[in-house]
């Protein structure tokens, strides 16, 4: 299953949330937090890719969404141009397949149109 959109405006992100290695805070405006570094991520384009185990079935969910539509372009962005990156373990879990990116505006227009990898 293909998930786009964080817990804001996806009802399936909504609930699967708490079940993910990587979530959203809805709590704290969307704050991203980690349950594999322990760190929270609270700028606006930031945003997360996931490979997990479905938490709702059997099979995989793959998990696209930022704290805002800044950081889920990014993630989408890393998802394309990065993916034998973004398809790499954390590297504070080697088993678990989620990441934590952030959007840059490499040309200066106002525009996320480049991402990298925080974790």
């Amino acid at each position: 299953m293909i998930v786009f959109g964080g817990p804001a405006v996806n009802m399936v992100t909504s609930s699967v949330n708490d079940k993910l290695p990587i979530y959203f805070d809805v709590k704290r405006d969307n704050m991203i937090v980690s349950r594999l570094s322990g760190k929270t991520y609270s700028e606006d384009g930031c945003g997360i890719v996931e490979l997990v185990d479905n938490p709702m079935g059997s099979g995989k969910l793959i998990l696209i969404a930022g704290k805002h539509l800044s950081g889920t372009k990014a993630a989408l962005l890393t998802l394309l141009n990065m993916p034998m990156e973004i398809a790499q373990p954390n590297s504070y879990d080697e088993k678990t397949i989620a990441h934590v990116v952030e959007g840059v505006d490499s040309d200066g227009d106002g525009e996320v149109d480049d991402a990298i990898i925080l974790e």
